[in-house]
Parts: structure tokens; C-alpha cells; sequence
């Protein structure tokens, strides 16, 4: 079955058969994909983990009469959208990005698109996952992809960096990438003094507004020879090295150094929720509410796949940041999630990009200290979770914490039209409609209740 999303490239598309995902290559692409392992790329990218391996399959063709082969692309533990990463994982995307052009114009290739959809994450690392995307380069040619990158990477990271970082879920809107007058509108001449980001944002965006206004039937192309757009490979790789978030805080920077446990009763709680990860057994795990993610990065180490998920763009990114470098895991994904808005399906036919929910179907679920904020900060009833989290995965581990909790009643003092079912027996009883209840365990020095349930 050919996959919805897939029908952009011509070269080729992906389509599965019994679970498993292959890759046709178009006849229209053969040359090209030839040149690719001729050449040496393919390999060089292969050795280097810049790409994903996709080796040829004897399977058959989804559409025999326009293909010349069928690939068998390695899976991707979980597919995420850049519009979910943290600003450190879009511009580490961007750089790799950079890197494979570089390659390619080694082995005398080029990317022929830069979008952004075409990297993924292993845990906190990036790596391109479409074979397709590279052409045979001619000398003096330009970078067709050039303003696709400055769409996808300089323009939303740019934004993020010098006005919010909660300006990446423009992507969710623009995803093409963001307009460049737009995010020129948007900056407000608050780079101008940055000579690279002058050159690809602001000159780049006036060049294209006057070709597109002038009488000439098609715009300038300037040709471009190999040094050069080596130069032009730097250039844009100073101006995303140079972007960094400002250290600002957010009311969830430092929880956990405020948290309302005692020492005492949170190492408690860390045993008992290590006892029921241990007792599930999980290959994935998803951390809903992750915050900076030491539970995640704890089922990380008894080495299960892991998705760390928080609305804080800013603690999000302090997460990813903790696991770079020489602390890099292959193990834990932190992304942008706002559990009350998570993302929905988007793009041609709704198809093209899956909402967050159905992407998800993990072993185990971590949802500690949330669900009294899902409750009192925006309403969510017990049965709306329950049913949520259902969705999410076979095993919920989660926190109940009572209205006689401490920081349940400094938030509730402010709050209107709380839920009357908000007891125990009322949470046991929503939550009894999708789940077993397997065991549950009270919090030592404290009054809350660790959870561990099984989805009926």
C-alpha cells in the first residue's frame, strides 16, 4: 500500500507490504540513482551515519510500470515533524543538511531539495532519510534547494533564536517552510547587523520579491561555480552556528528544584516507578510531561527507546542540550508536545503529516505530576485523559495526586468550576473503563499515588 504522505517526489515514493516499509525508485530517477553508488556517496554517507541505509529488496513494485527498483529503507524508532523538535535539534538537523551538500558536491552530486521532512532522529541524532533526494550536479548550476533551506532551517531558527522559541510552531502552519517576508516581518530588522543573516534572509527575500515583480518572464539565475557554492555552504553554516537560544527561564525551567517532594519521598517515587517499568518490560516508552526528563533519561539507561514530550519549547531544548555532545543518546527523543493541543494531521488531504496520536502506540506511558494541571489548568476531566492516554500506548504508569496535596490547593485557590469527580474513586472509576488497574502504590512522606495500569 502506497503511503499517503509520499507523493511530492517523482523520482520515487514509499509504499508497505505486510508491516514493512519499502522504498520504489522511479525509471525517471535511474540515472541518478545509479550515478549515487557509482559515484561513491551513497557509501561515504553510509559509513559517516549520515543517512539511513536502504538497501535493494527483491519485493515487488507498488506500480510496476514506471519503476526500475524497490529499496527496503531502515525503519525510524519514532517519525517526528520539525515543527516538534527543540530549536538545538532543528539547527543540528540544518548543519547535517549542510554536511550532506557538501558530500554530494565531493561525489559530484547535489541535494535537489532541503526540506527539512527529509531528516529524522535516531534518539538525539539526525540523519536524512530519503536516497532520492540527490541529482547529478553540472558545473555553474545554482542551489535549487537554496531557498527551501532558508525556508526550513535559517528562517524558523532565526526566529526562534532572536524573538521566542515558541515561533517553531509556525511550521506547523507553513509547512513548506516559513515565508521568508514573513520572518522578515517578523524580525524587524533585529539581525541586520548580522552580515550572514543579512545576506540569506533580508537580501535573499528582496532579490526574490524583484524578480518576482519584474516585467522578465522568468527570474535571474546566476550561475555558480563549484568554489563558490562551497562558499555559499559556509556562509549559511556561520549563520546557523551563531544562532543559540537566550537563557531565559519559563515557570518550568527549574520544577524540579522546586518540586513539592520531600527528598525522601521523591527517591521513593523514583523506586516505585523503576519497579513498575522493570515489572512492564518496555522496548518504547513515552514520557508525557517530561519536563527535563529524568525518568525518561532514566528508562533511556536500562536501555529502552524513549520520547520525552513537554509544551516548554525552552525546557525542552535544555533537555535535548543535557544529551549532546559526548553525552548523546541513541535512546532519548525530547520534542515539543503540548498534551491539550498535540499535533493534528496536516498537509494535502490531511495525509501528508500524521497527527501525534496515531504515531503513537508505545509499550509503556509515563504521566507523573500532569494530571492535576490537565485538570485545573484547562479542564480536562478524568474520562478525556483516560481515553487520551488509552490512544498513547498498552501500559500507563501515573500519578494521582489528591485535592488535599499542597500544590493542589495553591493552584485550585485561584480556580473556578473545578470538576466535582476529581476523588480517587472517581479517577479509578474513569480510568477503569480503558484500563486494568494492576497495582498502585502510595508515595512515602507524601500524598500521592503511583499508578500501573494495563489498556483493556
Amino acid at each position: 500500500m502506497r503511503l499517503a504522505a509520499s507523493f511530492r517526489d517523482p523520482a520515487g515514493f514509499l509504499f508497505s507490504q505486510n508491516g514493512i516499509l519499502y522504498r520504489q525508485v522511479n525509471t525517471s530517477f535511474q540515472d541518478d540513482f545509479r550515478f549515487l553508488h557509482d559515484s561513491g556517496l551513497y557509501r561515504d554517507l553510509l559509513d559517516r551515519n549520515l543517512i539511513i541505509a536502504a538497501p535493494l529488496s527483491d519485493e515487488q513494485p507498488e506500480a510496476a510500470d514506471s519503476a526500475f527498483a524497490v529499496l527496503r529503507p531502515e525503519r525510524i524508532p519514532f517519525v517526528s515533524y520539525p515543527y516538534e523538535w527543540s530549536f538545538s535539534g532543528l539547527k543540528n538537523a540544518a548543519l547535517l543538511t549542510l554536511e550532506l551538500q557538501r558530500h554530494a558536491l565531493d561525489h559530484g552530486m547535489v541535494l535537489k531539495d532541503a526540506t527539512a521532512y527529509n531528516i529524522q532522529f535516531i534518539g538525539t541524532g539526525p540523519i536524512h532519510i530519503d536516497t532520492l533526494s540527490f541529482a547529478r550536479y553540472c558545473d555553474g548550476e545554482p542551489w535549487v534547494a537554496y531557498r527551501q533551506f532558508c525556508q526550513h532551517f535559517l528562517a524558523p531558527l532565526t526566529l526562534m533564536a532572536s524573538v521566542d522559541p515558541r515561533t517553531g510552531l509556525l511550521l506547523r502552519t507553513f509547512i513548506d517552510g516559513i515565508p521568508l517576508d514573513l520572518a522578515c516581518r517578523l524580525l524587524r530588522g533585529r539581525v541586520k547587523f548580522n552580515p550572514y543573516l543579512f545576506i540569506h534572509l533580508f537580501l535573499h527575500e528582496c532579490f526574490t520579491r524583484k524578480d518576482i515583480h519584474s516585467e522578465r518572464r522568468a527570474p535571474r539565475v546566476h550561475r555558480l561555480e563549484k568554489k563558490k557554492h562551497l562558499d555559499l555552504l559556509q556562509s549559511l553554516a556561520y549563520a546557523i552556528s551563531g544562532l543559540s537560544l537566550p537563557g531565559r527561564r519559563t515557570n518550568w525551567t527549574d520544577y524540579y528544584d522546586r518540586n513539592r517532594y520531600s527528598a525522601g519521598a521523591f527517591r521513593a517515587k523514583c523506586a516505585i516507578v523503576n519497579g513498575c517499568i522493570d515489572t512492564i518490560r518496555p522496548s518504547n516508552l513515552l514520557d508525557v510531561g517530561a519536563n527535563s526528563g529524568v525518568f525518561s533519561k532514566e528508562a533511556a539507561a536500562k536501555g529502552i527507546y524513549s520520547v520525552a514530550v513537554d509544551f516548554d519549547a525552552q525546557v525542552i531544548n535544555g533537555l535535548y542540550d543535557s544529551l549532546s555532545g559526548p553525552n548523546a543518546s541513541a535512546l532519548l527523543l525530547p520534542l515539543v508536545i503540548d498534551s491539550t493541543n498535540p499535533s493534528p494531521a496536516l498537509g494535502f488531504g490531511h495525509e501528508e503529516r500524521e497527527s501525534f496520536s496515531s504515531r503513537c502506540d508505545f509499550d509503556a506511558v509515563l504521566a507523573l505530576a500532569l494530571m492535576h494541571h490537565l485538570l485545573l489548568t484547562h479542564n480536562v476531566p478524568f474520562f478525556r485523559m483516560a481515553g487520551w492516554f488509552k490512544s498513547l500506548g498498552k501500559n500507563l504508569i501515573i500519578e494521582f495526586v489528591p485535592s488535599n496535596d499542597s500544590q493542589f490547593q495553591g493552584m485550585v485557590a485561584t480556580k473556578t468550576g473545578v470538576h466535582q469527580d476529581y476523588t480517587r474513586a472517581g479517577f479509578e472509576k474513569a480510568f477503569g473503563e480503558h484500563f486494568l488497574i494492576e497495582e498502585s502504590a502510595a508515595i512515602p512522606e507524601s500524598t500521592r499515588i503511583i499508578y500501573r495500569m494495563r489498556r483493556k
